[in-house]
């Protein structure tokens, strides 16, 4: 909830890839190997040729159908009228910056996979509707455990060769540089509040602005005589954490939409502000905390940032550079948006298992 709309969709998920991306893995036998098939012909029509390699149809077609699996924010990437060459790139960049993988890094990865694998297999064992979901979803998008396998092969080895771009004392220069030209750069807040949202999860409306602040203004004036955040979230809120009191704990201000943050940094503290006004509705909130969080304490994030910037300035200006002749991408029809939604109609990929007790998905 509250995401800050300027981080722009078609960016990588890159670094940090979440394990559970990487549990569906080296199930079943593959080869986990990245390079391009020694039989063109059986691997399809090429559609890239860049330096180095080249791309078939077929090896792009499993590369997306991985991504569609494992990825949760692939579904946006079809929103955009150029998505294809952008994921075409992606996976052109992933090819290239994993082939700077070390002996021991591979040997690292494939029993980081068959880890992830067992525990992957473990759990759809134990959940034979998650199981059934997940093989239909396959079949449907033309993929087998060696395509997923491969693909996060590849992933494994991506992270390792960008994490040794930076080296400590770049990171902590480019905290220095961060602080320095914004000192809430590393701002964190615990707040609550109550979201009287305009629309439902659906993107259908709810309420008009005016009905909205009306209720907005009726849980301030009941949050202020008695601050009960527990009972009244759940009466008022239709957030996410209502049910814990509407509470974001020690949380990056900069990942929220401006408005919200401008309240989260400037708002005094445990003084119940009155209604704010976002894209998503009003919102009546409290800061109870806030705090510049010290070098040591977001370093991971730091060099998290550089990494993405630094992968997505190869995918956007190096890979170009790269492609040899003309692209033929495989024809496509774009995906419709639901009305009053802004994710593409399609098949949803299904939750996956990490273990018996439960699922989680990739965020």
């Amino acid at each position: 909830m509250l995401p800050n709309n300027k981080r722009s969709l078609y960016k990588p998920y890159l670094f940090g890839l979440v394990i559970l991306t990487v549990i569906l893995l080296s199930a079943c036998g593959g080869n986990n190997n990245n390079n391009n098939s020694g039989d063109e012909a059986a691997a399809g029509n090429i559609i890239a040729k860049y330096e180095g390699g080249t791309v078939t149809e077929k090896e792009y077609n499993s590369y997306i159908g991985a991504r569609k699996l494992l990825d949760q924010n692939y579904m946006y990437l079809e929103m955009l009228p150029d998505f294809q060459s952008m994921v075409l790139n992606q996976h052109i960049a992933e090819r290239i910056l994993s082939k700077e993988a070390t002996e021991e890094v591979i040997k690292e990865s494939e029993k980081q996979a068959e880890e992830a694998a067992k525990s992957m297999k473990e759990g759809l064992e134990k959940n034979a509707e998650q199981k059934t979901q997940i093989e239909a979803f396959m079949k449907e998008n033309g993929i087998g455990f060696d395509d997923l396998e491969n693909y996060v092969f590849t992933q494994y080895n991506l992270q390792s060769v960008l994490a040794a771009k930076f080296k400590e004392d770049e990171i902590k220069s480019k905290y220095d540089e961060n602080i320095k030209a914004d000192k809430d750069a590393y701002t964190h807040a615990t707040v609550r509040h109550v979201l009287v949202a305009l629309k439902d999860q659906a993107g259908k409306d709810m309420r008009t602005k005016e009905e909205a602040l009306a209720r907005a203004n009726e849980a301030y004036d009941k949050l202020k005589s008695t601050g009960d955040w527990d009972k009244l979230a759940l009466e008022y809120s239709d957030d996410s954490n209502k049910s814990t009191g509407g509470i974001y704990e020690n949380a990056d201000v900069n990942k929220w939409v401006e408005s919200f943050k401008n309240a989260a940094l400037n708002q005094p503290l445990n003084e119940i502000g009155k209604p704010i006004e976002t894209e998503y509705g009003y919102h009546v909130v409290v800061v109870e905390a806030r705090n510049t969080k010290e070098y040591e304490e977001v370093k991971n994030t730091v060099k998290s940032d550089m990494i993405n910037a630094y992968f997505l300035d190869f995918i956007e200006n190096e890979v170009p550079k790269l492609i040899i002749g003309e692209v033929n991408l495989p024809k496509t029809e774009e995906p419709e948006a639901p009305a009053g939604t802004e994710a593409p109609a399609g098949t949803e990929a299904p939750e996956i298992p990490v273990d018996g007790a439960g699922t989680e998905k990739a965020e």
